[in-house]
């Protein structure tokens, strides 16, 4: 009952996130028509994208992440320790890091003493980064656990650094490295950092693009290792977060490019792919629980 349950509410909130983005991109002309925020409970307004498809994350982590982590074992088990700590990756995400970018963009219609005479430009660093880059050593963290049920060799690593994580790598560089010329061809699009942004600003962006393609390479590499060694029951959940790693990158990759040229807006298909991010990890721990309680079921009924 509660696996059925915690699969519905992902479901739910799936539906409800991409029914919301639709709703942005037809209310705002595809952000060509943005409006401010008049009062808090405008619900419907872009501002409150990011508070859907990240912030209440607080709800389904006391509601079905922990009670799933307990029935799990806890912290005194791995998979527990796996489901903890990914709940935790993604709230520091959404509550903290979603949560303040919330309030620099509503600020003005915030009761007292929250509340600001203009709407804020977030600042780059800001108190929102510290969420997420909090995010990427718990996930890192989760994924350290998920090694200890596979066994990684070195060729496996070679293998999965060649085919995901070197092309992710490359791709990530494009964008990043300023555009050159060599031989009459140019290289390098420079995209993602906007001339606004200090070095501190820059490092932080680049950190976090190139700590993401090395979770979705260790992500790939445990996916190798779960196909011959632990079978089917953690396949699932390993690929629906090597999902989620890709949601959280591209929507970094969209986020800063759009940033730099100015073109993004709350409800953005940056935001859409940071759902992906966010519903994805929510999806691998009710997996991680499903695949478990199944195989306790089905020795239960032996």
């Amino acid at each position: 009952m509660f696996t059925r349950r915690f699969g519905t509410f992902l479901v739910a909130w799936t539906v409800l996130s991409v029914a919301m983005f639709l709703l942005i991109q037809v209310m705002t002309d595809a952000g060509h028509q943005v409006t401010e925020m008049h009062h808090l409970w405008e619900i419907w307004h872009p501002y409150w994208y990011g508070v859907l498809a990240g912030t209440c994350t607080i709800i389904p982590m006391f509601v079905f992440y922990v009670p799933a982590a307990r029935e799990l074992g806890g912290w005194h088990s791995t998979l527990g320790r796996i489901c903890i700590l990914l709940a935790a990756s993604v709230a520091c995400w959404g509550v903290i890091g979603n949560g303040v970018w919330f309030w620099y963009n509503s600020c003005p219609v915030w009761p007292a003493p929250l509340d600001c005479s203009s709407s804020l430009e977030a600042p780059f660093p800001s108190l929102a980064d510290v969420g997420y880059l909090t995010n990427l050593p718990m996930a890192g963290w989760a994924l350290i656990e998920m090694c200890r049920l596979v066994s990684i060799g070195r060729a496996t690593l070679i293998r999965s650094a060649i085919l995901l994580g070197l092309p992710l790598a490359i791709i990530t560089a494009y964008f990043m490295v300023p555009t050159v010329h060599i031989l009459g061809f140019a290289f390098g699009k420079g995209a993602l950092f906007s001339s606004d942004y200090s070095l501190v600003g820059n490092l932080i962006a680049s950190l976090y693009l190139t700590t993401e393609v090395v979770l979705i390479s260790l992500a790939a590499m445990i996916l190798a290792s779960a196909r011959n060694i632990a079978g089917s029951r953690i396949l699932a959940p390993v690929v629906s977060l090597i999902v989620a790693f890709i949601g959280l990158w591209l929507g970094d990759l969209i986020f800063y490019s759009r940033n730099a040229a100015g073109t993004y807006y709350n409800g953005d298909v940056s935001d859409l792919a940071y759902t992906v991010f966010v519903i994805g990890t929510g999806c691998t721990i009710w997996l991680l629980h499903r695949a478990v309680t199944s195989e306790l079921a089905v020795e239960t009924t032996q």
